[in-house]
């Protein structure tokens, strides 16, 4: 649902900011530990709304995606994210769908990216609703709710 807020936690290069911001996801937060990849992120970021290419409603935090500073300081409180999208990674992303079960409200959607078997999807506390590979058969997006 574009127009509202959306996470990546642990975003990387940016490159699914982008993307969320291209199609209208506002604001669209982005929390990365690895303070280098917030900095690199930044300035190809920067440099694309600079040139008009994307409306720029990205806010990027260095920090933990666990803990409700990095929500603060990106000025999106953790209970009005209706969306959070993470790579597949387990003890992060266990934390996060813990995190969401507890705090979160009902229908909130944890999306996960990765290369995962089907049936070997991550046992969270979170109901899984969908799961689909990409065309090019290299990745899965699997798709959890509250």
């Amino acid at each position: 649902q574009p127009s509202t807020p959306i996470v990546d936690a642990g975003f990387g290069d940016g490159r699914m900011l982008a993307l969320f911001d291209a199609y209208g996801f506002n604001p669209v937060v982005g929390i990365e530990p690895n303070e280098k990849l917030v900095n690199f992120s930044k300035e190809v970021i920067d440099d694309l709304i600079k040139r008009s290419i994307l409306p720029g409603n990205i806010h990027m935090v260095h920090g933990d995606f666990t803990n409700l500073q990095a929500y603060e300081h990106a000025g999106v409180p953790f209970t009005d994210i209706p969306y959070f999208h993470i790579g597949i990674n387990s003890k992060p992303l266990e934390k996060l769908a813990e995190k969401i079960q507890r705090e979160s409200p009902n229908g909130t959607k944890l999306i996960i990216y990765g290369m995962i078997d089907e049936g070997q999807e991550p046992k969270l506390p979170l109901q899984l609703i969908h799961r689909m590979r990409t065309n090019d058969c290299l990745a899965d997006i699997i798709i959890y709710k509250k």
